[in-house]
């Protein structure tokens, strides 16, 4: 037996329970945001997104943030995009990396790199060896509620694919 079939779980685990604290956390780190002075869009997505006044935390607050898209959020989802029109760039951000992807930086420092994405909606084992070593995925689904352990993947500002370990509860609605 893998030790990662352990481990991996436990920090997962480790993650789910520490994420209870990022709501407040990240409401103290919001005053240390640095904000663009013009608006941009993300350098990987075309078309989906309204130009938008982008941020970041400062280094020693970037486990709160999100490697794979800037603050305030995903403005390419129209979730993310109403929070902007609505409550404006620093609330947006604050439901961003508080609510919705807590301790995200955090998460992938625990992890590694890989060559390209894992699938996401498996029921069951996967895994992939590459030159960066193995990663894996297990999903099981029970009716509307899936569990789902090992490693999630995802693609960086700079275009590489990294992984997070992860132990999660999804509800389909």
């Amino acid at each position: 037996m893998k030790l990662s079939y352990i481990y991996i779980p436990l920090i997962g685990l480790f993650r789910f329970f520490l994420s209870f604290t990022a709501p407040v956390v990240v409401l103290f780190a919001l005053p240390f945001i640095k904000w663009d002075k013009e608006p941009s869009i993300h350098p990987a997505r075309t078309g989906t997104q309204t130009p938008t006044i982008r941020g970041d935390f400062p280094w020693w607050l970037s486990w709160l943030g999100t490697p794979d898209q800037r603050l305030p959020c995903d403005n390419g989802m129209p979730q993310c995009q109403a929070w902007i029109d609505n409550y404006g760039k620093t609330v947006a951000a604050y439901l961003w990396a508080g609510w919705r992807n807590q301790y995200f930086g955090f998460a992938l420092a625990m992890g590694s790199q890989t060559s390209g994405s894992a699938p996401y909606d498996i029921e069951g084992y996967w895994e992939r060896t590459d030159e960066y070593g193995t990663i894996w995925r297990y999903r099981k689904n029970f009716g509307k509620v899936g569990i789902m352990t090992g490693y999630n993947s995802y693609t960086l500002l700079d275009g590489r694919h990294w992984t997070a370990p992860v132990l999660t509860v999804k509800i389909k609605k």
